[in-house]
């Protein structure tokens, strides 16, 4: 999932959404709370990376993803706190989200 608008440099943070395999590096969303996913799923901050928004533009060409609708507003804002409440999200995704970890 693409976290925010690309930066002046077309850079974007990136997570991936996966079934819940118990890592400690991540943590699980409920579809409860999160109607746009399909089932319960981890969300794998511990691998989250920063990646070229072409890259993914290219890959969803390739196939390789699959665009989806995304969260809200006030969804990705539980998530990313999620994600800082556990201290999970790096230094460098927080800068590109303007939050603090």
């Amino acid at each position: 999932m693409i976290l925010e608008n690309p930066d002046a440099k077309g850079l974007v943070p990136f997570v991936n959404f996966t079934t819940p395999t118990g890592s400690l590096k991540a943590h699980i969303v409920e579809r409860a709370f999160f109607p746009t996913l399909q089932y319960n799923s981890e969300v794998a901050w511990g691998f989250s990376t920063i990646k070229p928004l072409g890259a993914i533009e290219e890959a969803i060409r390739h196939k390789l993803f699959q665009p989806k609708k995304g969260l809200s507003k006030q969804e990705l804002s539980v998530l990313i706190d999620g994600g800082i409440q556990r201290g999970l999200i790096r230094k460098e995704i927080s800068k590109m989200l303007n939050y603090r970890c």
